[in-house]
């Protein structure tokens, strides 16, 4: 007997279509706020590095919130993973949420948690609903879990493949004692934990107020709908632009114990309405937690493409359907388990993330009428200046300065890129507030200001006035 609601699609007007869909997107929204709210991570409530969403009975993406874009491609793969792992072995039902933080099993890296909860209606699943953050510390072998020492995953911090953590609405206290105490930062993490689960009580609530107010049938229509016009308007910009072949690639200079060079690679073959990424010339993984892991890869690539050739189109999984990956097993921005990985999201798939930039401009480049999109690549990557020991109280304190994150914007062919304009794929972070970082970690602020670069010339014409 099969646990997916069947429905018929029905004709909505245009006005209920857009109605509907807004609805969706103001409770992603939503919930981003509620996450926000209970949270009290600098990471969350200053970098904005997380995501929320809602999605499909099988996990396809209808929504995504507009913060960490490399976790909307994550929070999918995890639902599909948590399908496939507990359907049949232990259960999905009303009431339920899963966690989730194993990189070959939807994460970007340990840190990365994700909540995820089944939204049912009339006892079938129709959906599914999920927020992932970042989180200060997963236990392993460093303060904040990016172990540059690891050579192997486990030694990265704690790895939670999909597992029940509310079952039918009841917490399972166990559960979250057993992963908070793996962690440095058990209130943090406990909150953080907490902040999702309340999410995710906001987005079955609110889609479940949806289907009151307009019925299930037209509210999967809808839905569905979403994702079939992005995919359309997708394949439709696609065979606006010419067929051609693109190549981009960028380099790591370090794998944590050597300073060895990776090579990530991507030639991008674009005929008609599809699009084939293919990283298959990258390195071979590194020893060391640079790597990325499938998900970095796929996340990164999802990252690169939206904010150029979908500039103006919906975000969900309809624009992602006439994409294809190709990677090699084994290679950098593919490793095989245990590889480490810690690093993955600040390393290779941020390097993803910039060739995939470099490749999707190159080709709106080559139309008149979209070279205006064409951006430069992002930054490659922030450099992690992560701090711990004990704050005022005498706690463990651990966590990123997170002005690391506030580079310039790539540079357009009609204007220049913006001047700390913060991560491309962080597309809702600001700069953190300065006291709520003193206040948080074992660090007095002198100054905060932008140093200008000067050139070579200008560096000698100083040094020789004294």
């Amino acid at each position: 007997m099969s646990t997916i609601f069947e429905y018929t699609p029905v004709e909505v007007d245009p006005i209920t279509f857009e109605v509907i869909r807004h609805r969706l997107l103001s409770i992603t929204d939503e919930q981003a706020s509620t996450l926000a709210s209970v949270s009290g991570s600098a990471l969350v409530n200053e970098a904005t590095d997380f995501n929320t969403g809602l999605y499909r009975a099988f996990g396809e993406v209808v929504t995504m919130g507009k913060t960490v874009t490399f976790h909307a491609a994550s929070l999918s793969l995890m639902v599909k993973h948590v399908i496939e792992d507990c359907e049949e072995s232990i259960g999905i039902n009303p009431g339920d949420m899963f966690i989730v933080n194993h990189p070959h099993k939807g994460a970007l890296h340990c840190p990365d948690i994700g909540v995820l909860a089944p939204i049912f209606f009339e006892g079938k699943r129709i959906g599914w609903t999920g927020g992932c953050a970042h989180q200060l510390d997963v236990g392993g072998m460093v303060p904040g879990s990016f172990a540059s020492m690891a050579k192997d995953i486990r030694q990265e911090g704690m790895l939670i493949p999909p597992v029940k953590i509310v079952d039918r609405g009841e917490l399972r206290g166990d559960v979250l004692n057993f992963i908070t105490g793996m962690s440095r930062l058990p209130t943090n993490i406990s909150l953080d934990l907490k902040g999702l689960m309340a999410a995710n009580n906001v987005g079955v609530k609110g889609v479940l107020d949806t289907i009151a107010k307009y019925g299930a049938q037209t509210v999967l229509t809808v839905m569905d709908g979403m994702m079939d016009l992005s995919e359309t308007k997708m394949r439709n910009r696609l065979r606006e632009l010419p067929d051609g072949v693109f190549r981009a690639q960028a380099f790591l200079d370090h794998d944590g114990f050597e300073n060895k060079i990776y090579k990530i690679h991507v030639e991008l073959r674009k005929s008609g309405d599809r699009l084939i990424f293919d990283y298959s010339g990258s390195d071979d993984e590194a020893p060391g937690f640079i790597n990325a892991t499938r998900t970095g890869l796929l996340a990164g690539i999802y990252a690169g493409i939206l904010p150029v050739i979908a500039f103006d189109l919906p975000w969900n999984a309809g624009l992602l359907r006439p994409v294809e990956v190709v990677s090699r097993e084994g290679s950098v921005v593919s490793c095989k388990f245990p590889a480490p990985c810690s690093q993955g999201p600040l390393g290779a798939m941020w390097l993803v993330e910039v060739t995939t930039t470099e490749v999707i401009s190159k080709l709106m480049a080559s139309h008149p009428d979209y070279v205006a999109e064409a951006q430069a690549a992002p930054a490659s990557g922030p450099d992690l200046f992560h701090i711990h020991g004990k704050n005022q109280y005498g706690e463990p304190a651990t966590a990123p300065i997170l002005e690391v994150m506030l580079s310039g914007g790539g540079a357009y062919a009609h204007r220049d890129g913006i001047t700390v304009s913060g991560q491309r794929n962080i597309t809702a972070g600001k700069a953190p507030n300065v006291e709520a970082t003193e206040l948080k970690l074992p660090v007095l602020y002198m100054y905060r200001r932008i140093v200008k670069v000067r050139t070579a010339e200008q560096y000698s014409t100083t040094v020789a006035a004294g």
